[in-house]
Formats: structure tokens, sequence, C-alpha cells
């Protein structure tokens, strides 16, 4: 079991530098070695270690380390604990693209017979995995008028497992209230996520408004460039996992406490399905 290793305190160091200034300063340590200032780029696919009984820790999840990049590697681990900083949350799980970033994290909250309340208003591709690919294998989507918390509200049932939101609806641009939002689903215990592209980390972090889980398809703003595709989910940390609606997280919460939601995503989502 390979657990989260790039993971912060939360809060911690988050506001010493102002933004622009935390981006180049506050993320990666020179080289001790070749006083390289920027992330390299990591091409390996499997790691060496010192001893039989050193791959077994980290393979084992007692000490950390790399097992296979498909899990992680130095190159996304910089990316990882960039966005964590950025949106000053507790870690993050880097993926393909945006929407392997959403498809993650409701893989990792629902299964079959599970609901999702989401709001009306989102990005095409989202809404077609909501609306059409979701249901054939067994979990409902009830959408909602996306600036009408009370909607939400009335939306959520016992099966609820998530509700998902964009910061700024895309391509809309309706702006819902996430704080009025995060309070529907703190009363019903049901984990908040934020598709926070559109406003990105400069303009908005969504966790200061009671988001539980905030992603982002890196291939837009964070990337800047249009020359690569990304995605990323960052655990704000302050959802409780241990909840009654995530048995299926209880185990790894007694292994991992605040970060059983980050090791999930990495030893069973992403290791399983690429």
């Amino acid at each position: 079991m390979h657990f989260a290793v790039y993971t912060r305190k939360v809060g911690m160091s988050s506001r010493l530098y102002h933004l622009e200034t935390q981006l180049i300063q506050n993320v990666h340590a020179p080289d001790p070695v070749s006083g390289t200032a920027a992330s390299s780029l990591d091409q390996n696919t499997a790691y060496a270690y010192e001893s039989a009984e050193a791959l077994e820790d980290v393979f084992a999840g007692r000490a950390p380390g790399y097992v296979y990049s498909r899990i992680g590697n130095p190159t996304v681990a910089s990316f990882e604990r960039r966005m964590a900083d950025m949106e000053d949350g507790l870690g993050a799980v880097a993926c393909a693209s945006g929407m392997a970033a959403i498809s993650m994290a409701v893989m990792a909250l629902a299964g079959a017979g599970d609901e999702i309340v989401a709001a009306n208003s989102l990005f095409g591709g989202t809404w077609t995995l909501f609306s059409q690919t979701l249901c054939r294998y067994g979990i409902t989507t009830r959408f909602v008028d996306s600036t009408d918390p009370e909607a939400y509200r009335q939306a959520v049932t016992d099966r609820t497992r998530l509700i998902f939101v964009e910061s700024i609806g895309n391509p809309k641009l309706d702006v819902p209230d996430l704080a009025a939002i995060a309070v529907v689903a703190r009363e019903a215990g049901v984990a908040l996520v934020v598709d926070n592209t559109v406003a990105t980390p400069v303009l908005l972090q969504p966790k200061s408004l009671g988001a539980d889980l905030v992603i982002h398809s890196a291939s837009k703003f964070i990337n800047g460039h249009g020359n690569a595709i990304g995605g990323v989910i960052i655990d704000s940390g302050i959802f409780d996992w241990s909840a009654s609606r995530y048995s299926h997280l209880h185990d790894w919460h007694k292994r991992a406490g605040d970060q059983a939601l980050l090791a999930f995503l990495r030893n069973t989502i992403r290791r399983d399905l690429g």
C-alpha cells in the first residue's frame, strides 16, 4: 500500500508569500548536486531500492517512496504539491485530464445504487458523464438549478454521495453560492466537490467557502500554453472520511487518517484504472 506521500499540514505556510511568489519560491528545492532550480522531468517507470526490505516498506506503505510511475513519480509529485499549496489543501492526486479527475473523484465516493446532486450548468463533457455514462454503472445524477441552494437541499437523499458544482459555470458563467451550498452539504454529511477550472486559485480558493474536494482541468489556465492535458484532485482536508456515508473508506481512515481519500485515490482508483 502506497500512501499519498505528497501531503501537507492544512494551512501550513500557505500564505507566507503572495501567490505569485509562492508559485516560484515555495515549491521546488534546488537539486543539491546540480543546483537545478526547476523541477526535472522524471521518465522512469519503476524505481530501485537499496534492499528488498526497503522496497517492501515502500510497497507496504510503511515508508515514503515511489513504486511505479502510474501511481506517482517525482515530476507528478511536484505538480501535486504545487496545486495543493495553491488551493491550501491537504494534498493532491494528479490525473491524465480534467475529465479523468472528475471520473476518479466520483468513483472514489460513489458506487452502484448511489446518487450525485449536480448543478445543471456544467461543462459539456461533465454533463454527458453524469447524464449518460454513470447511469450505465448504477450511479444516478439529480440535476438542480446551479444558483439555488435550496434546490440542492431538496435533492439530497440517503443515497447521495457528493454534490458537484463548478465555481464558475462553463459556458454560462453563472456563479453558484458555494458557501450556502457547503452548508447544505455539511448538514447532510455529503462531500462538496467543486470544479475550479474557470476561476483558478488566483481568483478563488473554494476551500475558503467550504469545498471538500477541488478539481481542475490543468489543460486550461493552470497549464496556460495549450500544449498539455492534465487534471488534478485536491483534498481540502476538512472532511471527515470516517463519515457513515463512506463506509468503503473506513479501513483507509484507520490506516491513513485524514489522508484516507488521497490514499484511496492513489492506491485503488488510479492504480487499478490508470
